[in-house]
């Protein structure tokens, strides 16, 4: 074998051989850049896709409903939040009925949360589940509250596990196991591999050895 081919079969293996550092993409669906009673059947914001909507026995699609802090309280980021079925235009808001939906981000993640807005009082739970290659790996679930005075917010929450998709599923014994929410700042962190900085010096060293010996063999033939 050329002496040449043994430096550019180094160089290929510094590429191979090198680290890649995880490097946390986080992504954060507001759904305030949509304009209010946009509907969809499955669309995606910063990158985070909705999906598979089941109302359990209505029809009906996601949609782009407005609120105010005054109303939601202080972990709403105004002015939108996603619902489902219908909306009130302008002032005034609603919750839709939820059954589950699946949540995606095209790619492993290492952490989720969203936060839930309802004015329901009814035995129900809501479940954020998270699977990885279509296995179950992590889940949390909070219980609605009972009063149905005024609009309650709490959040669901996954990390400590890597996971590449997200449902989120209402069960329960009303309506059917259905619940009438509302959803806002659902964030992912994403993993995407960047090269180490030393993998890049090793490359640069490994290819410059190639060059090197490269020309040396090329003078020696001349």
């Amino acid at each position: 074998m050329n002496r040449y081919w043994i430096g550019l079969s180094a160089a290929a293996c510094f590429v191979l051989g090198g680290a890649n550092l995880a490097e946390a993409l986080p992504l954060v669906a507001t759904f305030d850049q949509i304009s209010e009673g946009k509907t969809f059947a499955s669309f995606t914001d910063d990158g985070i896709t909705f999906s598979n909507l089941n109302r359990y026995g209505l029809e009906g699609d996601f949609v782009i409903e407005s609120g105010t802090s005054a109303e939601n309280g202080a972990f709403f980021s105004p002015p939108n939040y996603l619902s489902t079925g219908g909306f009130i235009p302008g002032l005034g808001e609603s919750f839709g009925r939820f059954g589950s939906a699946d949540i995606t981000f095209g790619d492993d993640a290492t952490f989720a949360s969203l936060d839930l807005f309802t004015s329901s009082g009814f035995d129900n739970v809501l479940t954020l589940n998270a699977s990885l290659d279509g296995t179950l790996v992590a889940s949390d679930t909070i219980t609605l509250p009972l009063t149905g005075t005024g609009v309650s917010h709490q959040t669901l929450s996954i990390s400590g596990v890597t996971f590449d998709h997200l449902q989120l599923v209402s069960s329960g014994p009303a309506n059917d196991g259905a619940s009438f929410i509302g959803i806002d700042n659902v964030a992912i962190d994403t993993l995407t591999s960047v090269p180490e900085p030393a993998t890049l010096l090793l490359l640069g060293s490994g290819l410059a050895g190639f060059l090197l010996v490269r020309n040396r063999v090329r003078r020696g033939a001349a």
